[in-house]
């Protein structure tokens, strides 16, 4: 037994006695052998190339019917699929189509803007216009003895 194998039975001995698949260590290490490195069972070839071809024909013929029924399932799904997105598409074209007719045949009038009622601006003193005559500069500062 080499050192990856031998790491191989240690994990997963710890893991079927952590998971209480063994009672003890020893038989965590023997299940863990047992299932990384099969040993080979003492059965005749002769009696085991017998009892393996049926079992491996009917094996094969199963899996043939699994992969032919799955593929069956897959063909009916991808043809509902397609139905379901072509009549999608049929109904995406019915609505642009009316909607293209509805555009043309009737055209939304617009409303005229009413002018709006614009009302005299009253000028604030501060912002007025005013020349140089209309403001004094004599009145705005004090010249005199305070």
């Amino acid at each position: 037994m080499d050192v990856s194998n031998l790491l191989k039975v240690n994990s997963l001995a710890q893991e079927l006695k952590k998971h209480r698949f063994a009672e003890s260590s020893e038989d965590a290490f023997r299940q863990a052998q047992e299932a990384i490195e099969p040993r080979k069972q003492a059965m005749p070839l002769s009696e085991s190339m017998q009892v393996d071809r049926p079992t491996a024909a009917l094996e094969i013929r199963k899996v043939e019917l699994l992969l032919e029924q799955n593929k069956q399932y897959v063909d009916q799904q991808l043809s509902l699929f397609r139905s379901t997105i072509n009549q999608l598409i049929g109904e995406l074209n019915s609505v642009r189509s009316q909607l293209g007719k509805f555009s043309e045949s009737h055209p939304i009038p617009k409303d005229k803007q009413v002018p709006l009622k614009t009302e005299p601006k009253v000028e604030h003193p501060r912002q007025g216009n005013f020349k140089p005559e209309d403001v004094d500069i004599q009145k705005m500062f004090y010249f005199g003895n305070k």
